[in-house]
């Protein structure tokens, strides 16, 4: 029964006002229903017209009428909406899903069947419940209030209109009633309901400094049944529910029944989403018998329904009578007919699913179709464009990334593991861009070279601008940071666009939630001119060989060579730097514009001899590559460069180049280098740096010694030295030409010491003495020869070639004779 409350009086008079209702007058509040108030009014000593007297004077036509409405009578309409039905968990929920989002996995060429076995273990590991191969919620009509079911009249039967106490026999009938009506607090959220599965969700990590911005943990019931009854009283006017936007189904949607034998059992029905493999169909089928409602979606397809009540009597509702006494014409039209069609947010609102089948990988690989690369003078970025395959639903960005390893050579970096400080190779990677796929659709479609355009609604056309350029509407280009050449590997990642939907640990390993197409390998040039070398020094080098074939020993010593020290700190320009050897044509002049920046190859003024050809790359041997023709920086001419690629040396911290030149015939020529930093792989004019000119030195010349067993005197041996030579020397008076002025090959037979340990130091020079051998020249080659004998008393000895040559000198120098001797050439041949 209701609670009388107290009226007690706080006034100084102490008066009391005391009014009551007679039972039984009042009619009931119901909807639809037309009522008509009136006013009596009487003084404080109840003075004023009996009811007879105001129902005469109401009948009365000269009499104002107090009374709402002045004429007829006001309908009591409804203006809650019908709430949308309720869904209810029929399973746990897995990741990315929810009471309003159902989702299925797969797999590119699996189906969710399939999908749920082979990651069943996996998932286990992780402490997650496995996957079902469908999603399941139940829906129900949505609840009301017992004030909203006795409004309409539900609980009529059972209530008396004149307050009387009710008869006995229909006691049972209120008893029954009444617990109709105690259902108004029941809920689905109760885990006693038959079924009720309670799920807790664990705390979540601190979003914040504050320990309160931690997700509390919470809890949520799965009624996991073929079907469910309301817990609650249902609103009287959701006659049935309608899905909008199910595959398959008409554009005004699907209606389900959900009334049943009486008015507070309804029906309610399971919806269930299923997946099909790769080359499925989107359906939705209905199973009365088991009031199931199948929506099957294809890989990658996301469907959004609206789900609400269907409300017939729409005559009930007040915003529908507000529509017709504020509206005219097609105004009023359109709105009623909205109502009527239950598309009317104040009356019907909904509830918006999200029905999902999620794939963990894209489901086209993005194999780039084409990609090129263009770059700036000057600029650290690349730019880039090409066209990637995508599947646009499974995709939701592309990202294009680069790859490769380089060298760095730091002489200020610590050393390595392995005590290293030389120069090391790095592997290194970075993301040129990431391209959403909302923006690519949100572009006109099918505009290759575009910034950003979908073509033929499945593959990706995309081109770069640098960022310097301020067009925000490109995709950046790669930003490396530096000018230096680098041969770059470059991949497309699509990320799936279910990431959410697979399990949070999976988010950071590689490949888990998307899938890299192949790559494509661009070479990235140099864009500045690269700094000039740090030439250290230069020194003449030699290189020997010797065979034996027979009775006979050849010893070849190679000349023309020169080893280039350089400083710490290559690779100012990237991968592929070279040390260039600057050369020009076969005649170069004083006169040339560029002759102080290239290299040159001279005849020794001191003798007289073969004029060496001027370097060509030709003539420069040994190296790694041979530029087309370049133009130094600040220079007008071209010139060619050979490239060589230079060693480091551990022991010394330096770097080091070995140039072989041919120098023909001419005997030790004038050679001045012309070296610069060359890399091959840059823009044009962006190759070479500045020429840097090494110290004059003078190359040896080539020599081959031949030694052969005379085949009728073992003890005699016919040595025999073939190398380039001169016929004249400068002396203060002229070219001298004489036997004396002129190089004198010996020959002399050593002997091993075993007195003194040292294996180059242990010989001595033989009793014998030097034999000198006879020469003769053509065309700037000599040719020494003659016979010697050797001991045969089988103990180690050995032949010893040297080559003197004489230099005039001040009277009083050396011996006094006006002339020195230099050893030019040596050679030792073991006896056998």
């Amino acid at each position: 029964m209701p609670a009388r409350v107290a009226n007690d009086p706080h006034t100084t008079m102490g008066l009391s006002l005391e009014s009551s209702v007679a039972p039984g007058t009042l009619p009931r509040l119901r909807f639809g229903h037309d009522y008509r108030v009136r006013l009596r009014e009487v003084d404080l000593a109840g003075g004023g017209p009996t009811l007879a007297e105001a129902d005469s004077w109401m009948a009365s036509p000269a009499a104002a009428t107090p009374a709402v409405p002045a004429q007829g009578a006001t309908a009591y309409l409804r203006f809650e909406p019908v709430p949308a039905p309720a869904v209810v968990p029929a399973q746990p929920f897995g990741e990315g899903a929810s009471a309003l989002r159902l989702v299925v996995r797969s797999d590119a060429g699996t189906d969710p069947e399939g999908y749920a076995v082979s990651t069943a273990g996996e998932l286990a590991g992780l402490g997650l419940e496995p996957y079902r191969p469908h999603d399941d919620r139940h829906v129900a009509p949505p609840k009301a209030s017992f004030e909203t079911a006795e409004r309409h009249g539900m609980f009529d039967a059972v209530m008396a209109g004149d307050g009387t106490p009710p008869p006995p026999a229909r006691l049972a009938e209120i008893r029954d009633a009444y617990r109709v009506a105690a259902r108004e607090k029941g809920t689905f959220d109760d885990p006693t309901l038959p079924g009720a599965q309670v799920v807790e969700i664990p705390a979540g990590p601190e979003g914040g400094p504050e320990p309160r911005e931690a997700r509390a943990p919470a809890r949520y019931v799965v009624l996991d049944t073929p079907t469910v009854d309301l817990p609650y009283l249902p609103d009287p006017l959701a006659a049935a529910v309608l899905l909008r936007g199910l595959p398959g189904t008409p554009e005004e949607g699907l209606r389900v029944e959900t009334a049943g034998d009486v008015w507070h059992r309804p029906r309610p029905f399971r919806l269930r989403l299923a997946g099909t493999g790769p080359d499925g169909e989107a359906r939705t089928d209905w199973d009365e018998a088991s009031r199931v409602l199948t929506v099957t979606l294809p890989q990658a397809t996301t469907v959004r329904v609206r789900l609400l009540s269907v409300v017939e009597r729409t005559d009930l509702m007040g915003v529908l009578r507000w529509c017709e006494e504020e509206l005219v014409g097609d105004d009023l039209d359109r709105a009623v007919g909205l109502i009527e069609e239950n598309r009317s947010w104040l009356v019907t609102p909904w509830h918006e699913l999200e029905l999902v089948h999620a794939v963990q990988h894209p489901l086209v690989v993005p194999d780039l179709e084409a990609l090129t690369g263009d770059r700036g003078h000057g600029r650290t970025t690349f730019d880039l464009a090409g066209v990637v395959p995508v599947d646009v639903a499974s995709t939701e960005r592309v990202e294009l990334a680069g790859s490769w390893s380089e060298w760095v050579d730091d002489p200020d970096e610590p050393a390595g593991p392995d005590g290293s400080t030389g120069p090391r190779r790095v592997s290194l990677a970075s993301t040129a861009f990431v391209l959403p796929m909302a923006r690519v659709l949100a572009a006109p479609p099918d505009q290759e070279g575009s910034a950003v355009s979908l073509l033929d609604g499945r593959r990706v056309s995309f081109a770069t601008r640098p960022p310097e350029l301020g067009d925000w509407t490109w995709p950046p280009a790669h930003e490396f940071g530096d000018t230096r050449h680098r041969t770059v590997s470059y991949a497309v990642t699509a990320a799936s666009s279910f990431r959410e939907d697979f399990p949070a640990a999976w988010l950071s390993e590689p490949g888990r939630t998307s899938v890299t197409g192949a790559a494509v390998v661009l070479d990235v040039p140099s864009s500045a001119v690269p700094p000039p070398p740090e030439v250290l020094h230069a020194i003449p080098t030699m290189g020997w060989d010797s065979s034996t074939e027979g009775g006979r020993v050849t010893v070849t010593r190679r000349g023309g060579g020169v080893r280039i020290w350089m400083a710490r700190g290559w690779y100012a320009s990237g991968d592929g730097e070279l040390l260039g050897v600057v050369v020009g044509g076969a005649v170069v002049a004083p006169e040339v514009e560029d002759y102080d920046r290239i290299s040159i190859l001279a005849a020794d003024p001191a003798r007289r001899g073969v004029v060496p050809e001027n370097l060509t790359p030709e003539l420069v041997l040994g190296g790694t590559t041979t530029s087309p023709d370049l133009r130094l920086p600040g220079g007008t001419g071209t010139v060619r460069v050979a490239g060589f690629e230079p060693v480091f040396d551990e022991s010394s911290q330096r770097w080091y180049v070995d140039v072989d030149v041919d120098t023909g015939a001419a005997y030790q020529p004038f050679l001045r280098l012309s070296l610069v930093r060359y890399q091959p792989s840059s823009l044009p004019r962006c190759h070479l740096s500045a020429s840097v000119l090494v110290d004059i030195l003078q190359t040896l010349p080539d020599r081959v010694a031949t030694v052969v067993t005379s085949p009728d005197d073992p003890a005699a041996r016919t040595v025999t030295v073939v190398g380039p030579s001169y016929d004249a020397v400068a002396d203060p008076d002229g070219m001298r030409t004489d036997p004396a002025s002129l190089a004198r090959m010996t020959v002399r037979v050593q002997r091993r010491d075993p007195a003194v340990a040292d294996e180059e130091l242990g010989w001595v020079d033989d009793e014998t003495g030097a034999v000198e051998l006879d020469v003769t020249r053509e065309g700037g080659v000599a040719t020494w020869s003659g016979r010697v004998g050797v001991p045969t008393d089988g103990a180690p000895a050995r032949l010893l070639v040297l080559e003197e040559e004489r230099w005039s000198t001040d009277a009083g120098v050396g011996d006094g004779s006006g002339s020195v001797a230099r050893v030019v050439y040596a050679a030792h041949v073991p006896v056998t």
